[in-house]
């Protein structure tokens, strides 16, 4: 749905006023990630959370003592999934496409 010459008008003049009263906000907002981005980073974060896991379970089965290749390959596999599982909640947003607020932790 577009909008009309007059909302586009109006929403562009609200944009102009943004920039003009909060120069740092409004940089702020040009630099925030999108949406899709946001569910780039979760697709790709979910698909190497799972490659983490594979290799936490490989590690586990070829390890033969505490220091073996089948150990460090096992902890590698923990703190790629660890990891990922930081940036899914990093980029996590609410239904309907709101990010959850920060500040309230909510």
């Amino acid at each position: 749905m577009s909008l009309t010459d007059d909302e586009q008008r109006a929403l562009d003049q609200i944009e102009r006023e943004l920039r003009r009263g909060d120069p740092v906000l409004a940089d702020r907002l040009d630099r925030a990630p999108t949406r899709e981005i946001r569910a780039q980073r979760v697709a790709w974060a979910r698909g190497t959370m799972w490659a983490g896991l594979v290799l936490m379970v490989a590690g586990l089965a070829a390890a033969r003592g505490l220091v073996s290749i089948g150990a460090v390959v096992c902890a590698y596999g923990v703190l790629i999934a660890v990891v990922s599982v930081g940036v899914v909640w990093h980029n996590r947003t609410r239904p309907g496409g709101r990010t959850p607020n920060r500040r309230t932790n909510t």
